[in-house]
């Protein structure tokens, strides 16, 4: 689903009418584009399907919270071809953040004697995703939709949507106003503007948008 509507932004900003329907339209979907570009990510619910590079750890993160399910993890070869599924039972995600958490980790023994000499020393187990360029493949529902309640839309980033749109509409209504975006400049049908990004531009973003950037690791 999209982050907001027309209508939500209409109600937001007390606008009644019909006149400025189809530009806000315009305007709120290259908006959305605009912040998905940025933070390196999809809002809208679907089925993703990502190679991620395994990292040797026992963890790796998914590009499209908040998650709904996962459908499979697999270990591919060159070609893109499964070699392995990781079975579901041992590994675990965390729906808001997109981490994926392998199980199954066992702590390494060692055993001394009275004279504190080791006796006894059994090797730990630790579950990781085996290094790799692109090796892992994951198909998963992602984003944000009616249900289930994990991905209800995030109310901080529809104000911030609200607050970006403003600008927007700014410009488009009035004919001038703030700098704003990531791009210099953008035709809209027979409207256009410049967008510079100074500092403190940057910073705003980062504040607007900042927490829900992709996580690479």
């Amino acid at each position: 689903m999209a982050i907001i509507s027309t209508a939500e932004y209409k109600t937001w900003r007390s606008i009644t009418g019909s006149t400025y329907d189809t530009i806000l339209g315009v305007i709120i979907a290259a908006a959305q584009k605009d912040v998905e570009n940025w933070t390196g990510r999809v809002f809208d619910t679907a089925t993703f399907t990502e190679y991620k590079n395994g990292n040797g750890s026992e963890i790796l993160f998914l590009d499209n919270p908040p998650i709904a399910s996962i459908t499979s993890i697999q270990y591919v070869d060159s070609s893109g071809t499964a070699t392995s599924t990781i079975a579901a039972a041992d590994y675990t995600f965390d729906p808001d953040t997109g981490e994926v958490r392998l199980f199954n980790a066992r702590r390494g023994t060692l055993v001394t004697d009275d004279f504190d000499d080791i006796v006894e020393a059994a090797p730990g187990v630790y579950p990781q995703f085996a290094e790799g360029w692109r090796n892992i493949k994951v198909i998963y529902v992602g984003g944000y939709g009616s249900s289930p309640a994990a991905q209800t839309m995030d109310l901080s980033l529809k104000l911030a949507m609200y607050q970006y749109v403003d600008e927007l509409f700014a410009v488009t209504k009035d004919g001038g106003g703030l700098t704003t975006g990531s791009f210099k400049s953008e035709s809209l049908g027979d409207y256009s503007y410049d967008r510079g990004i100074p500092a403190e531009r940057v910073e705003q973003w980062r504040q607007r948008f900042g927490k829900f950037r992709s996580v690479l690791i």
